[in-house]
């Protein structure tokens, strides 16, 4: 699907945006901002289909959108060649509603009590025997090792988000996933899976 605006009312805008002239500087992020909000909410709406929502919701769109917007009013001064701006907001889109479908994730896996539901969820329906050997790797990993494991690898997190989360130090997190990876790695090795990269 292709949105598009014209290149030269485009570069024309953003260069108003960036002058010092409070007038035509104001006016220039109203016609902006009139424009182009709808076309990057059909973006970010457009986008949810291609990550992890199964139901797009136009409020998340909005708040990507917006989100995305606030983004250029901070950057703008970093803008010089808006002729693939619509790239650059469809990439913070993407990241932004990667965020939200992680933390959606993570909030709908934390209430399971036992990290092992966890990864029944995860497992895919169409093929699960392919993964015996990782779950039965995982079931040995005791349940904080389990815990980091299904944070980093299944839902993305990285350490210093984890790190966030648990209210420690990154280089805790990141000495503690080697350990919990390692672990799983050697109880993986009577099988054919390989741990997860």
């Amino acid at each position: 699907m292709q949105f598009e605006l014209p290149e030269d009312w485009l570069v024309r805008t953003v260069a108003a945006c960036q002058t010092d002239d409070e007038p035509t500087r104001k006016q220039a992020w109203d016609e902006l901002a009139r424009k182009l909000l709808p076309i990057i909410t059909k973006i970010a709406f457009h986008e949810q289909g291609k990550l992890w929502f199964k139901n797009p919701s136009r409020s998340v769109a909005e708040d990507a959108a917006m989100e995305a917007f606030l983004s250029l009013y901070l950057h703008i001064d970093r803008i010089t060649d808006a002729t693939g701006l619509l790239k650059w907001f469809t990439r913070v889109i993407q990241n932004k509603l990667r965020d939200t479908a992680r933390a959606r994730a993570f909030n709908r896996h934390v209430s399971f009590t036992d990290e092992m539901e966890m990864l029944d969820a995860a497992i895919p329906a169409s093929h699960p025997s392919d993964y015996d050997d990782l779950h039965e790797a995982i079931r040995s990993l005791d349940p904080t090792k389990r815990q980091l494991i299904w944070r980093a690898y299944w839902l993305g997190f990285r350490p210093g988000e984890i790190a966030k989360q648990d209210g420690r130090p990154v280089h805790q997190v990141k000495r503690d996933l080697w350990r919990a990876r390692t672990r799983l790695g050697h109880a993986m090795q009577k099988g054919n899976a390989k741990p997860p990269m």
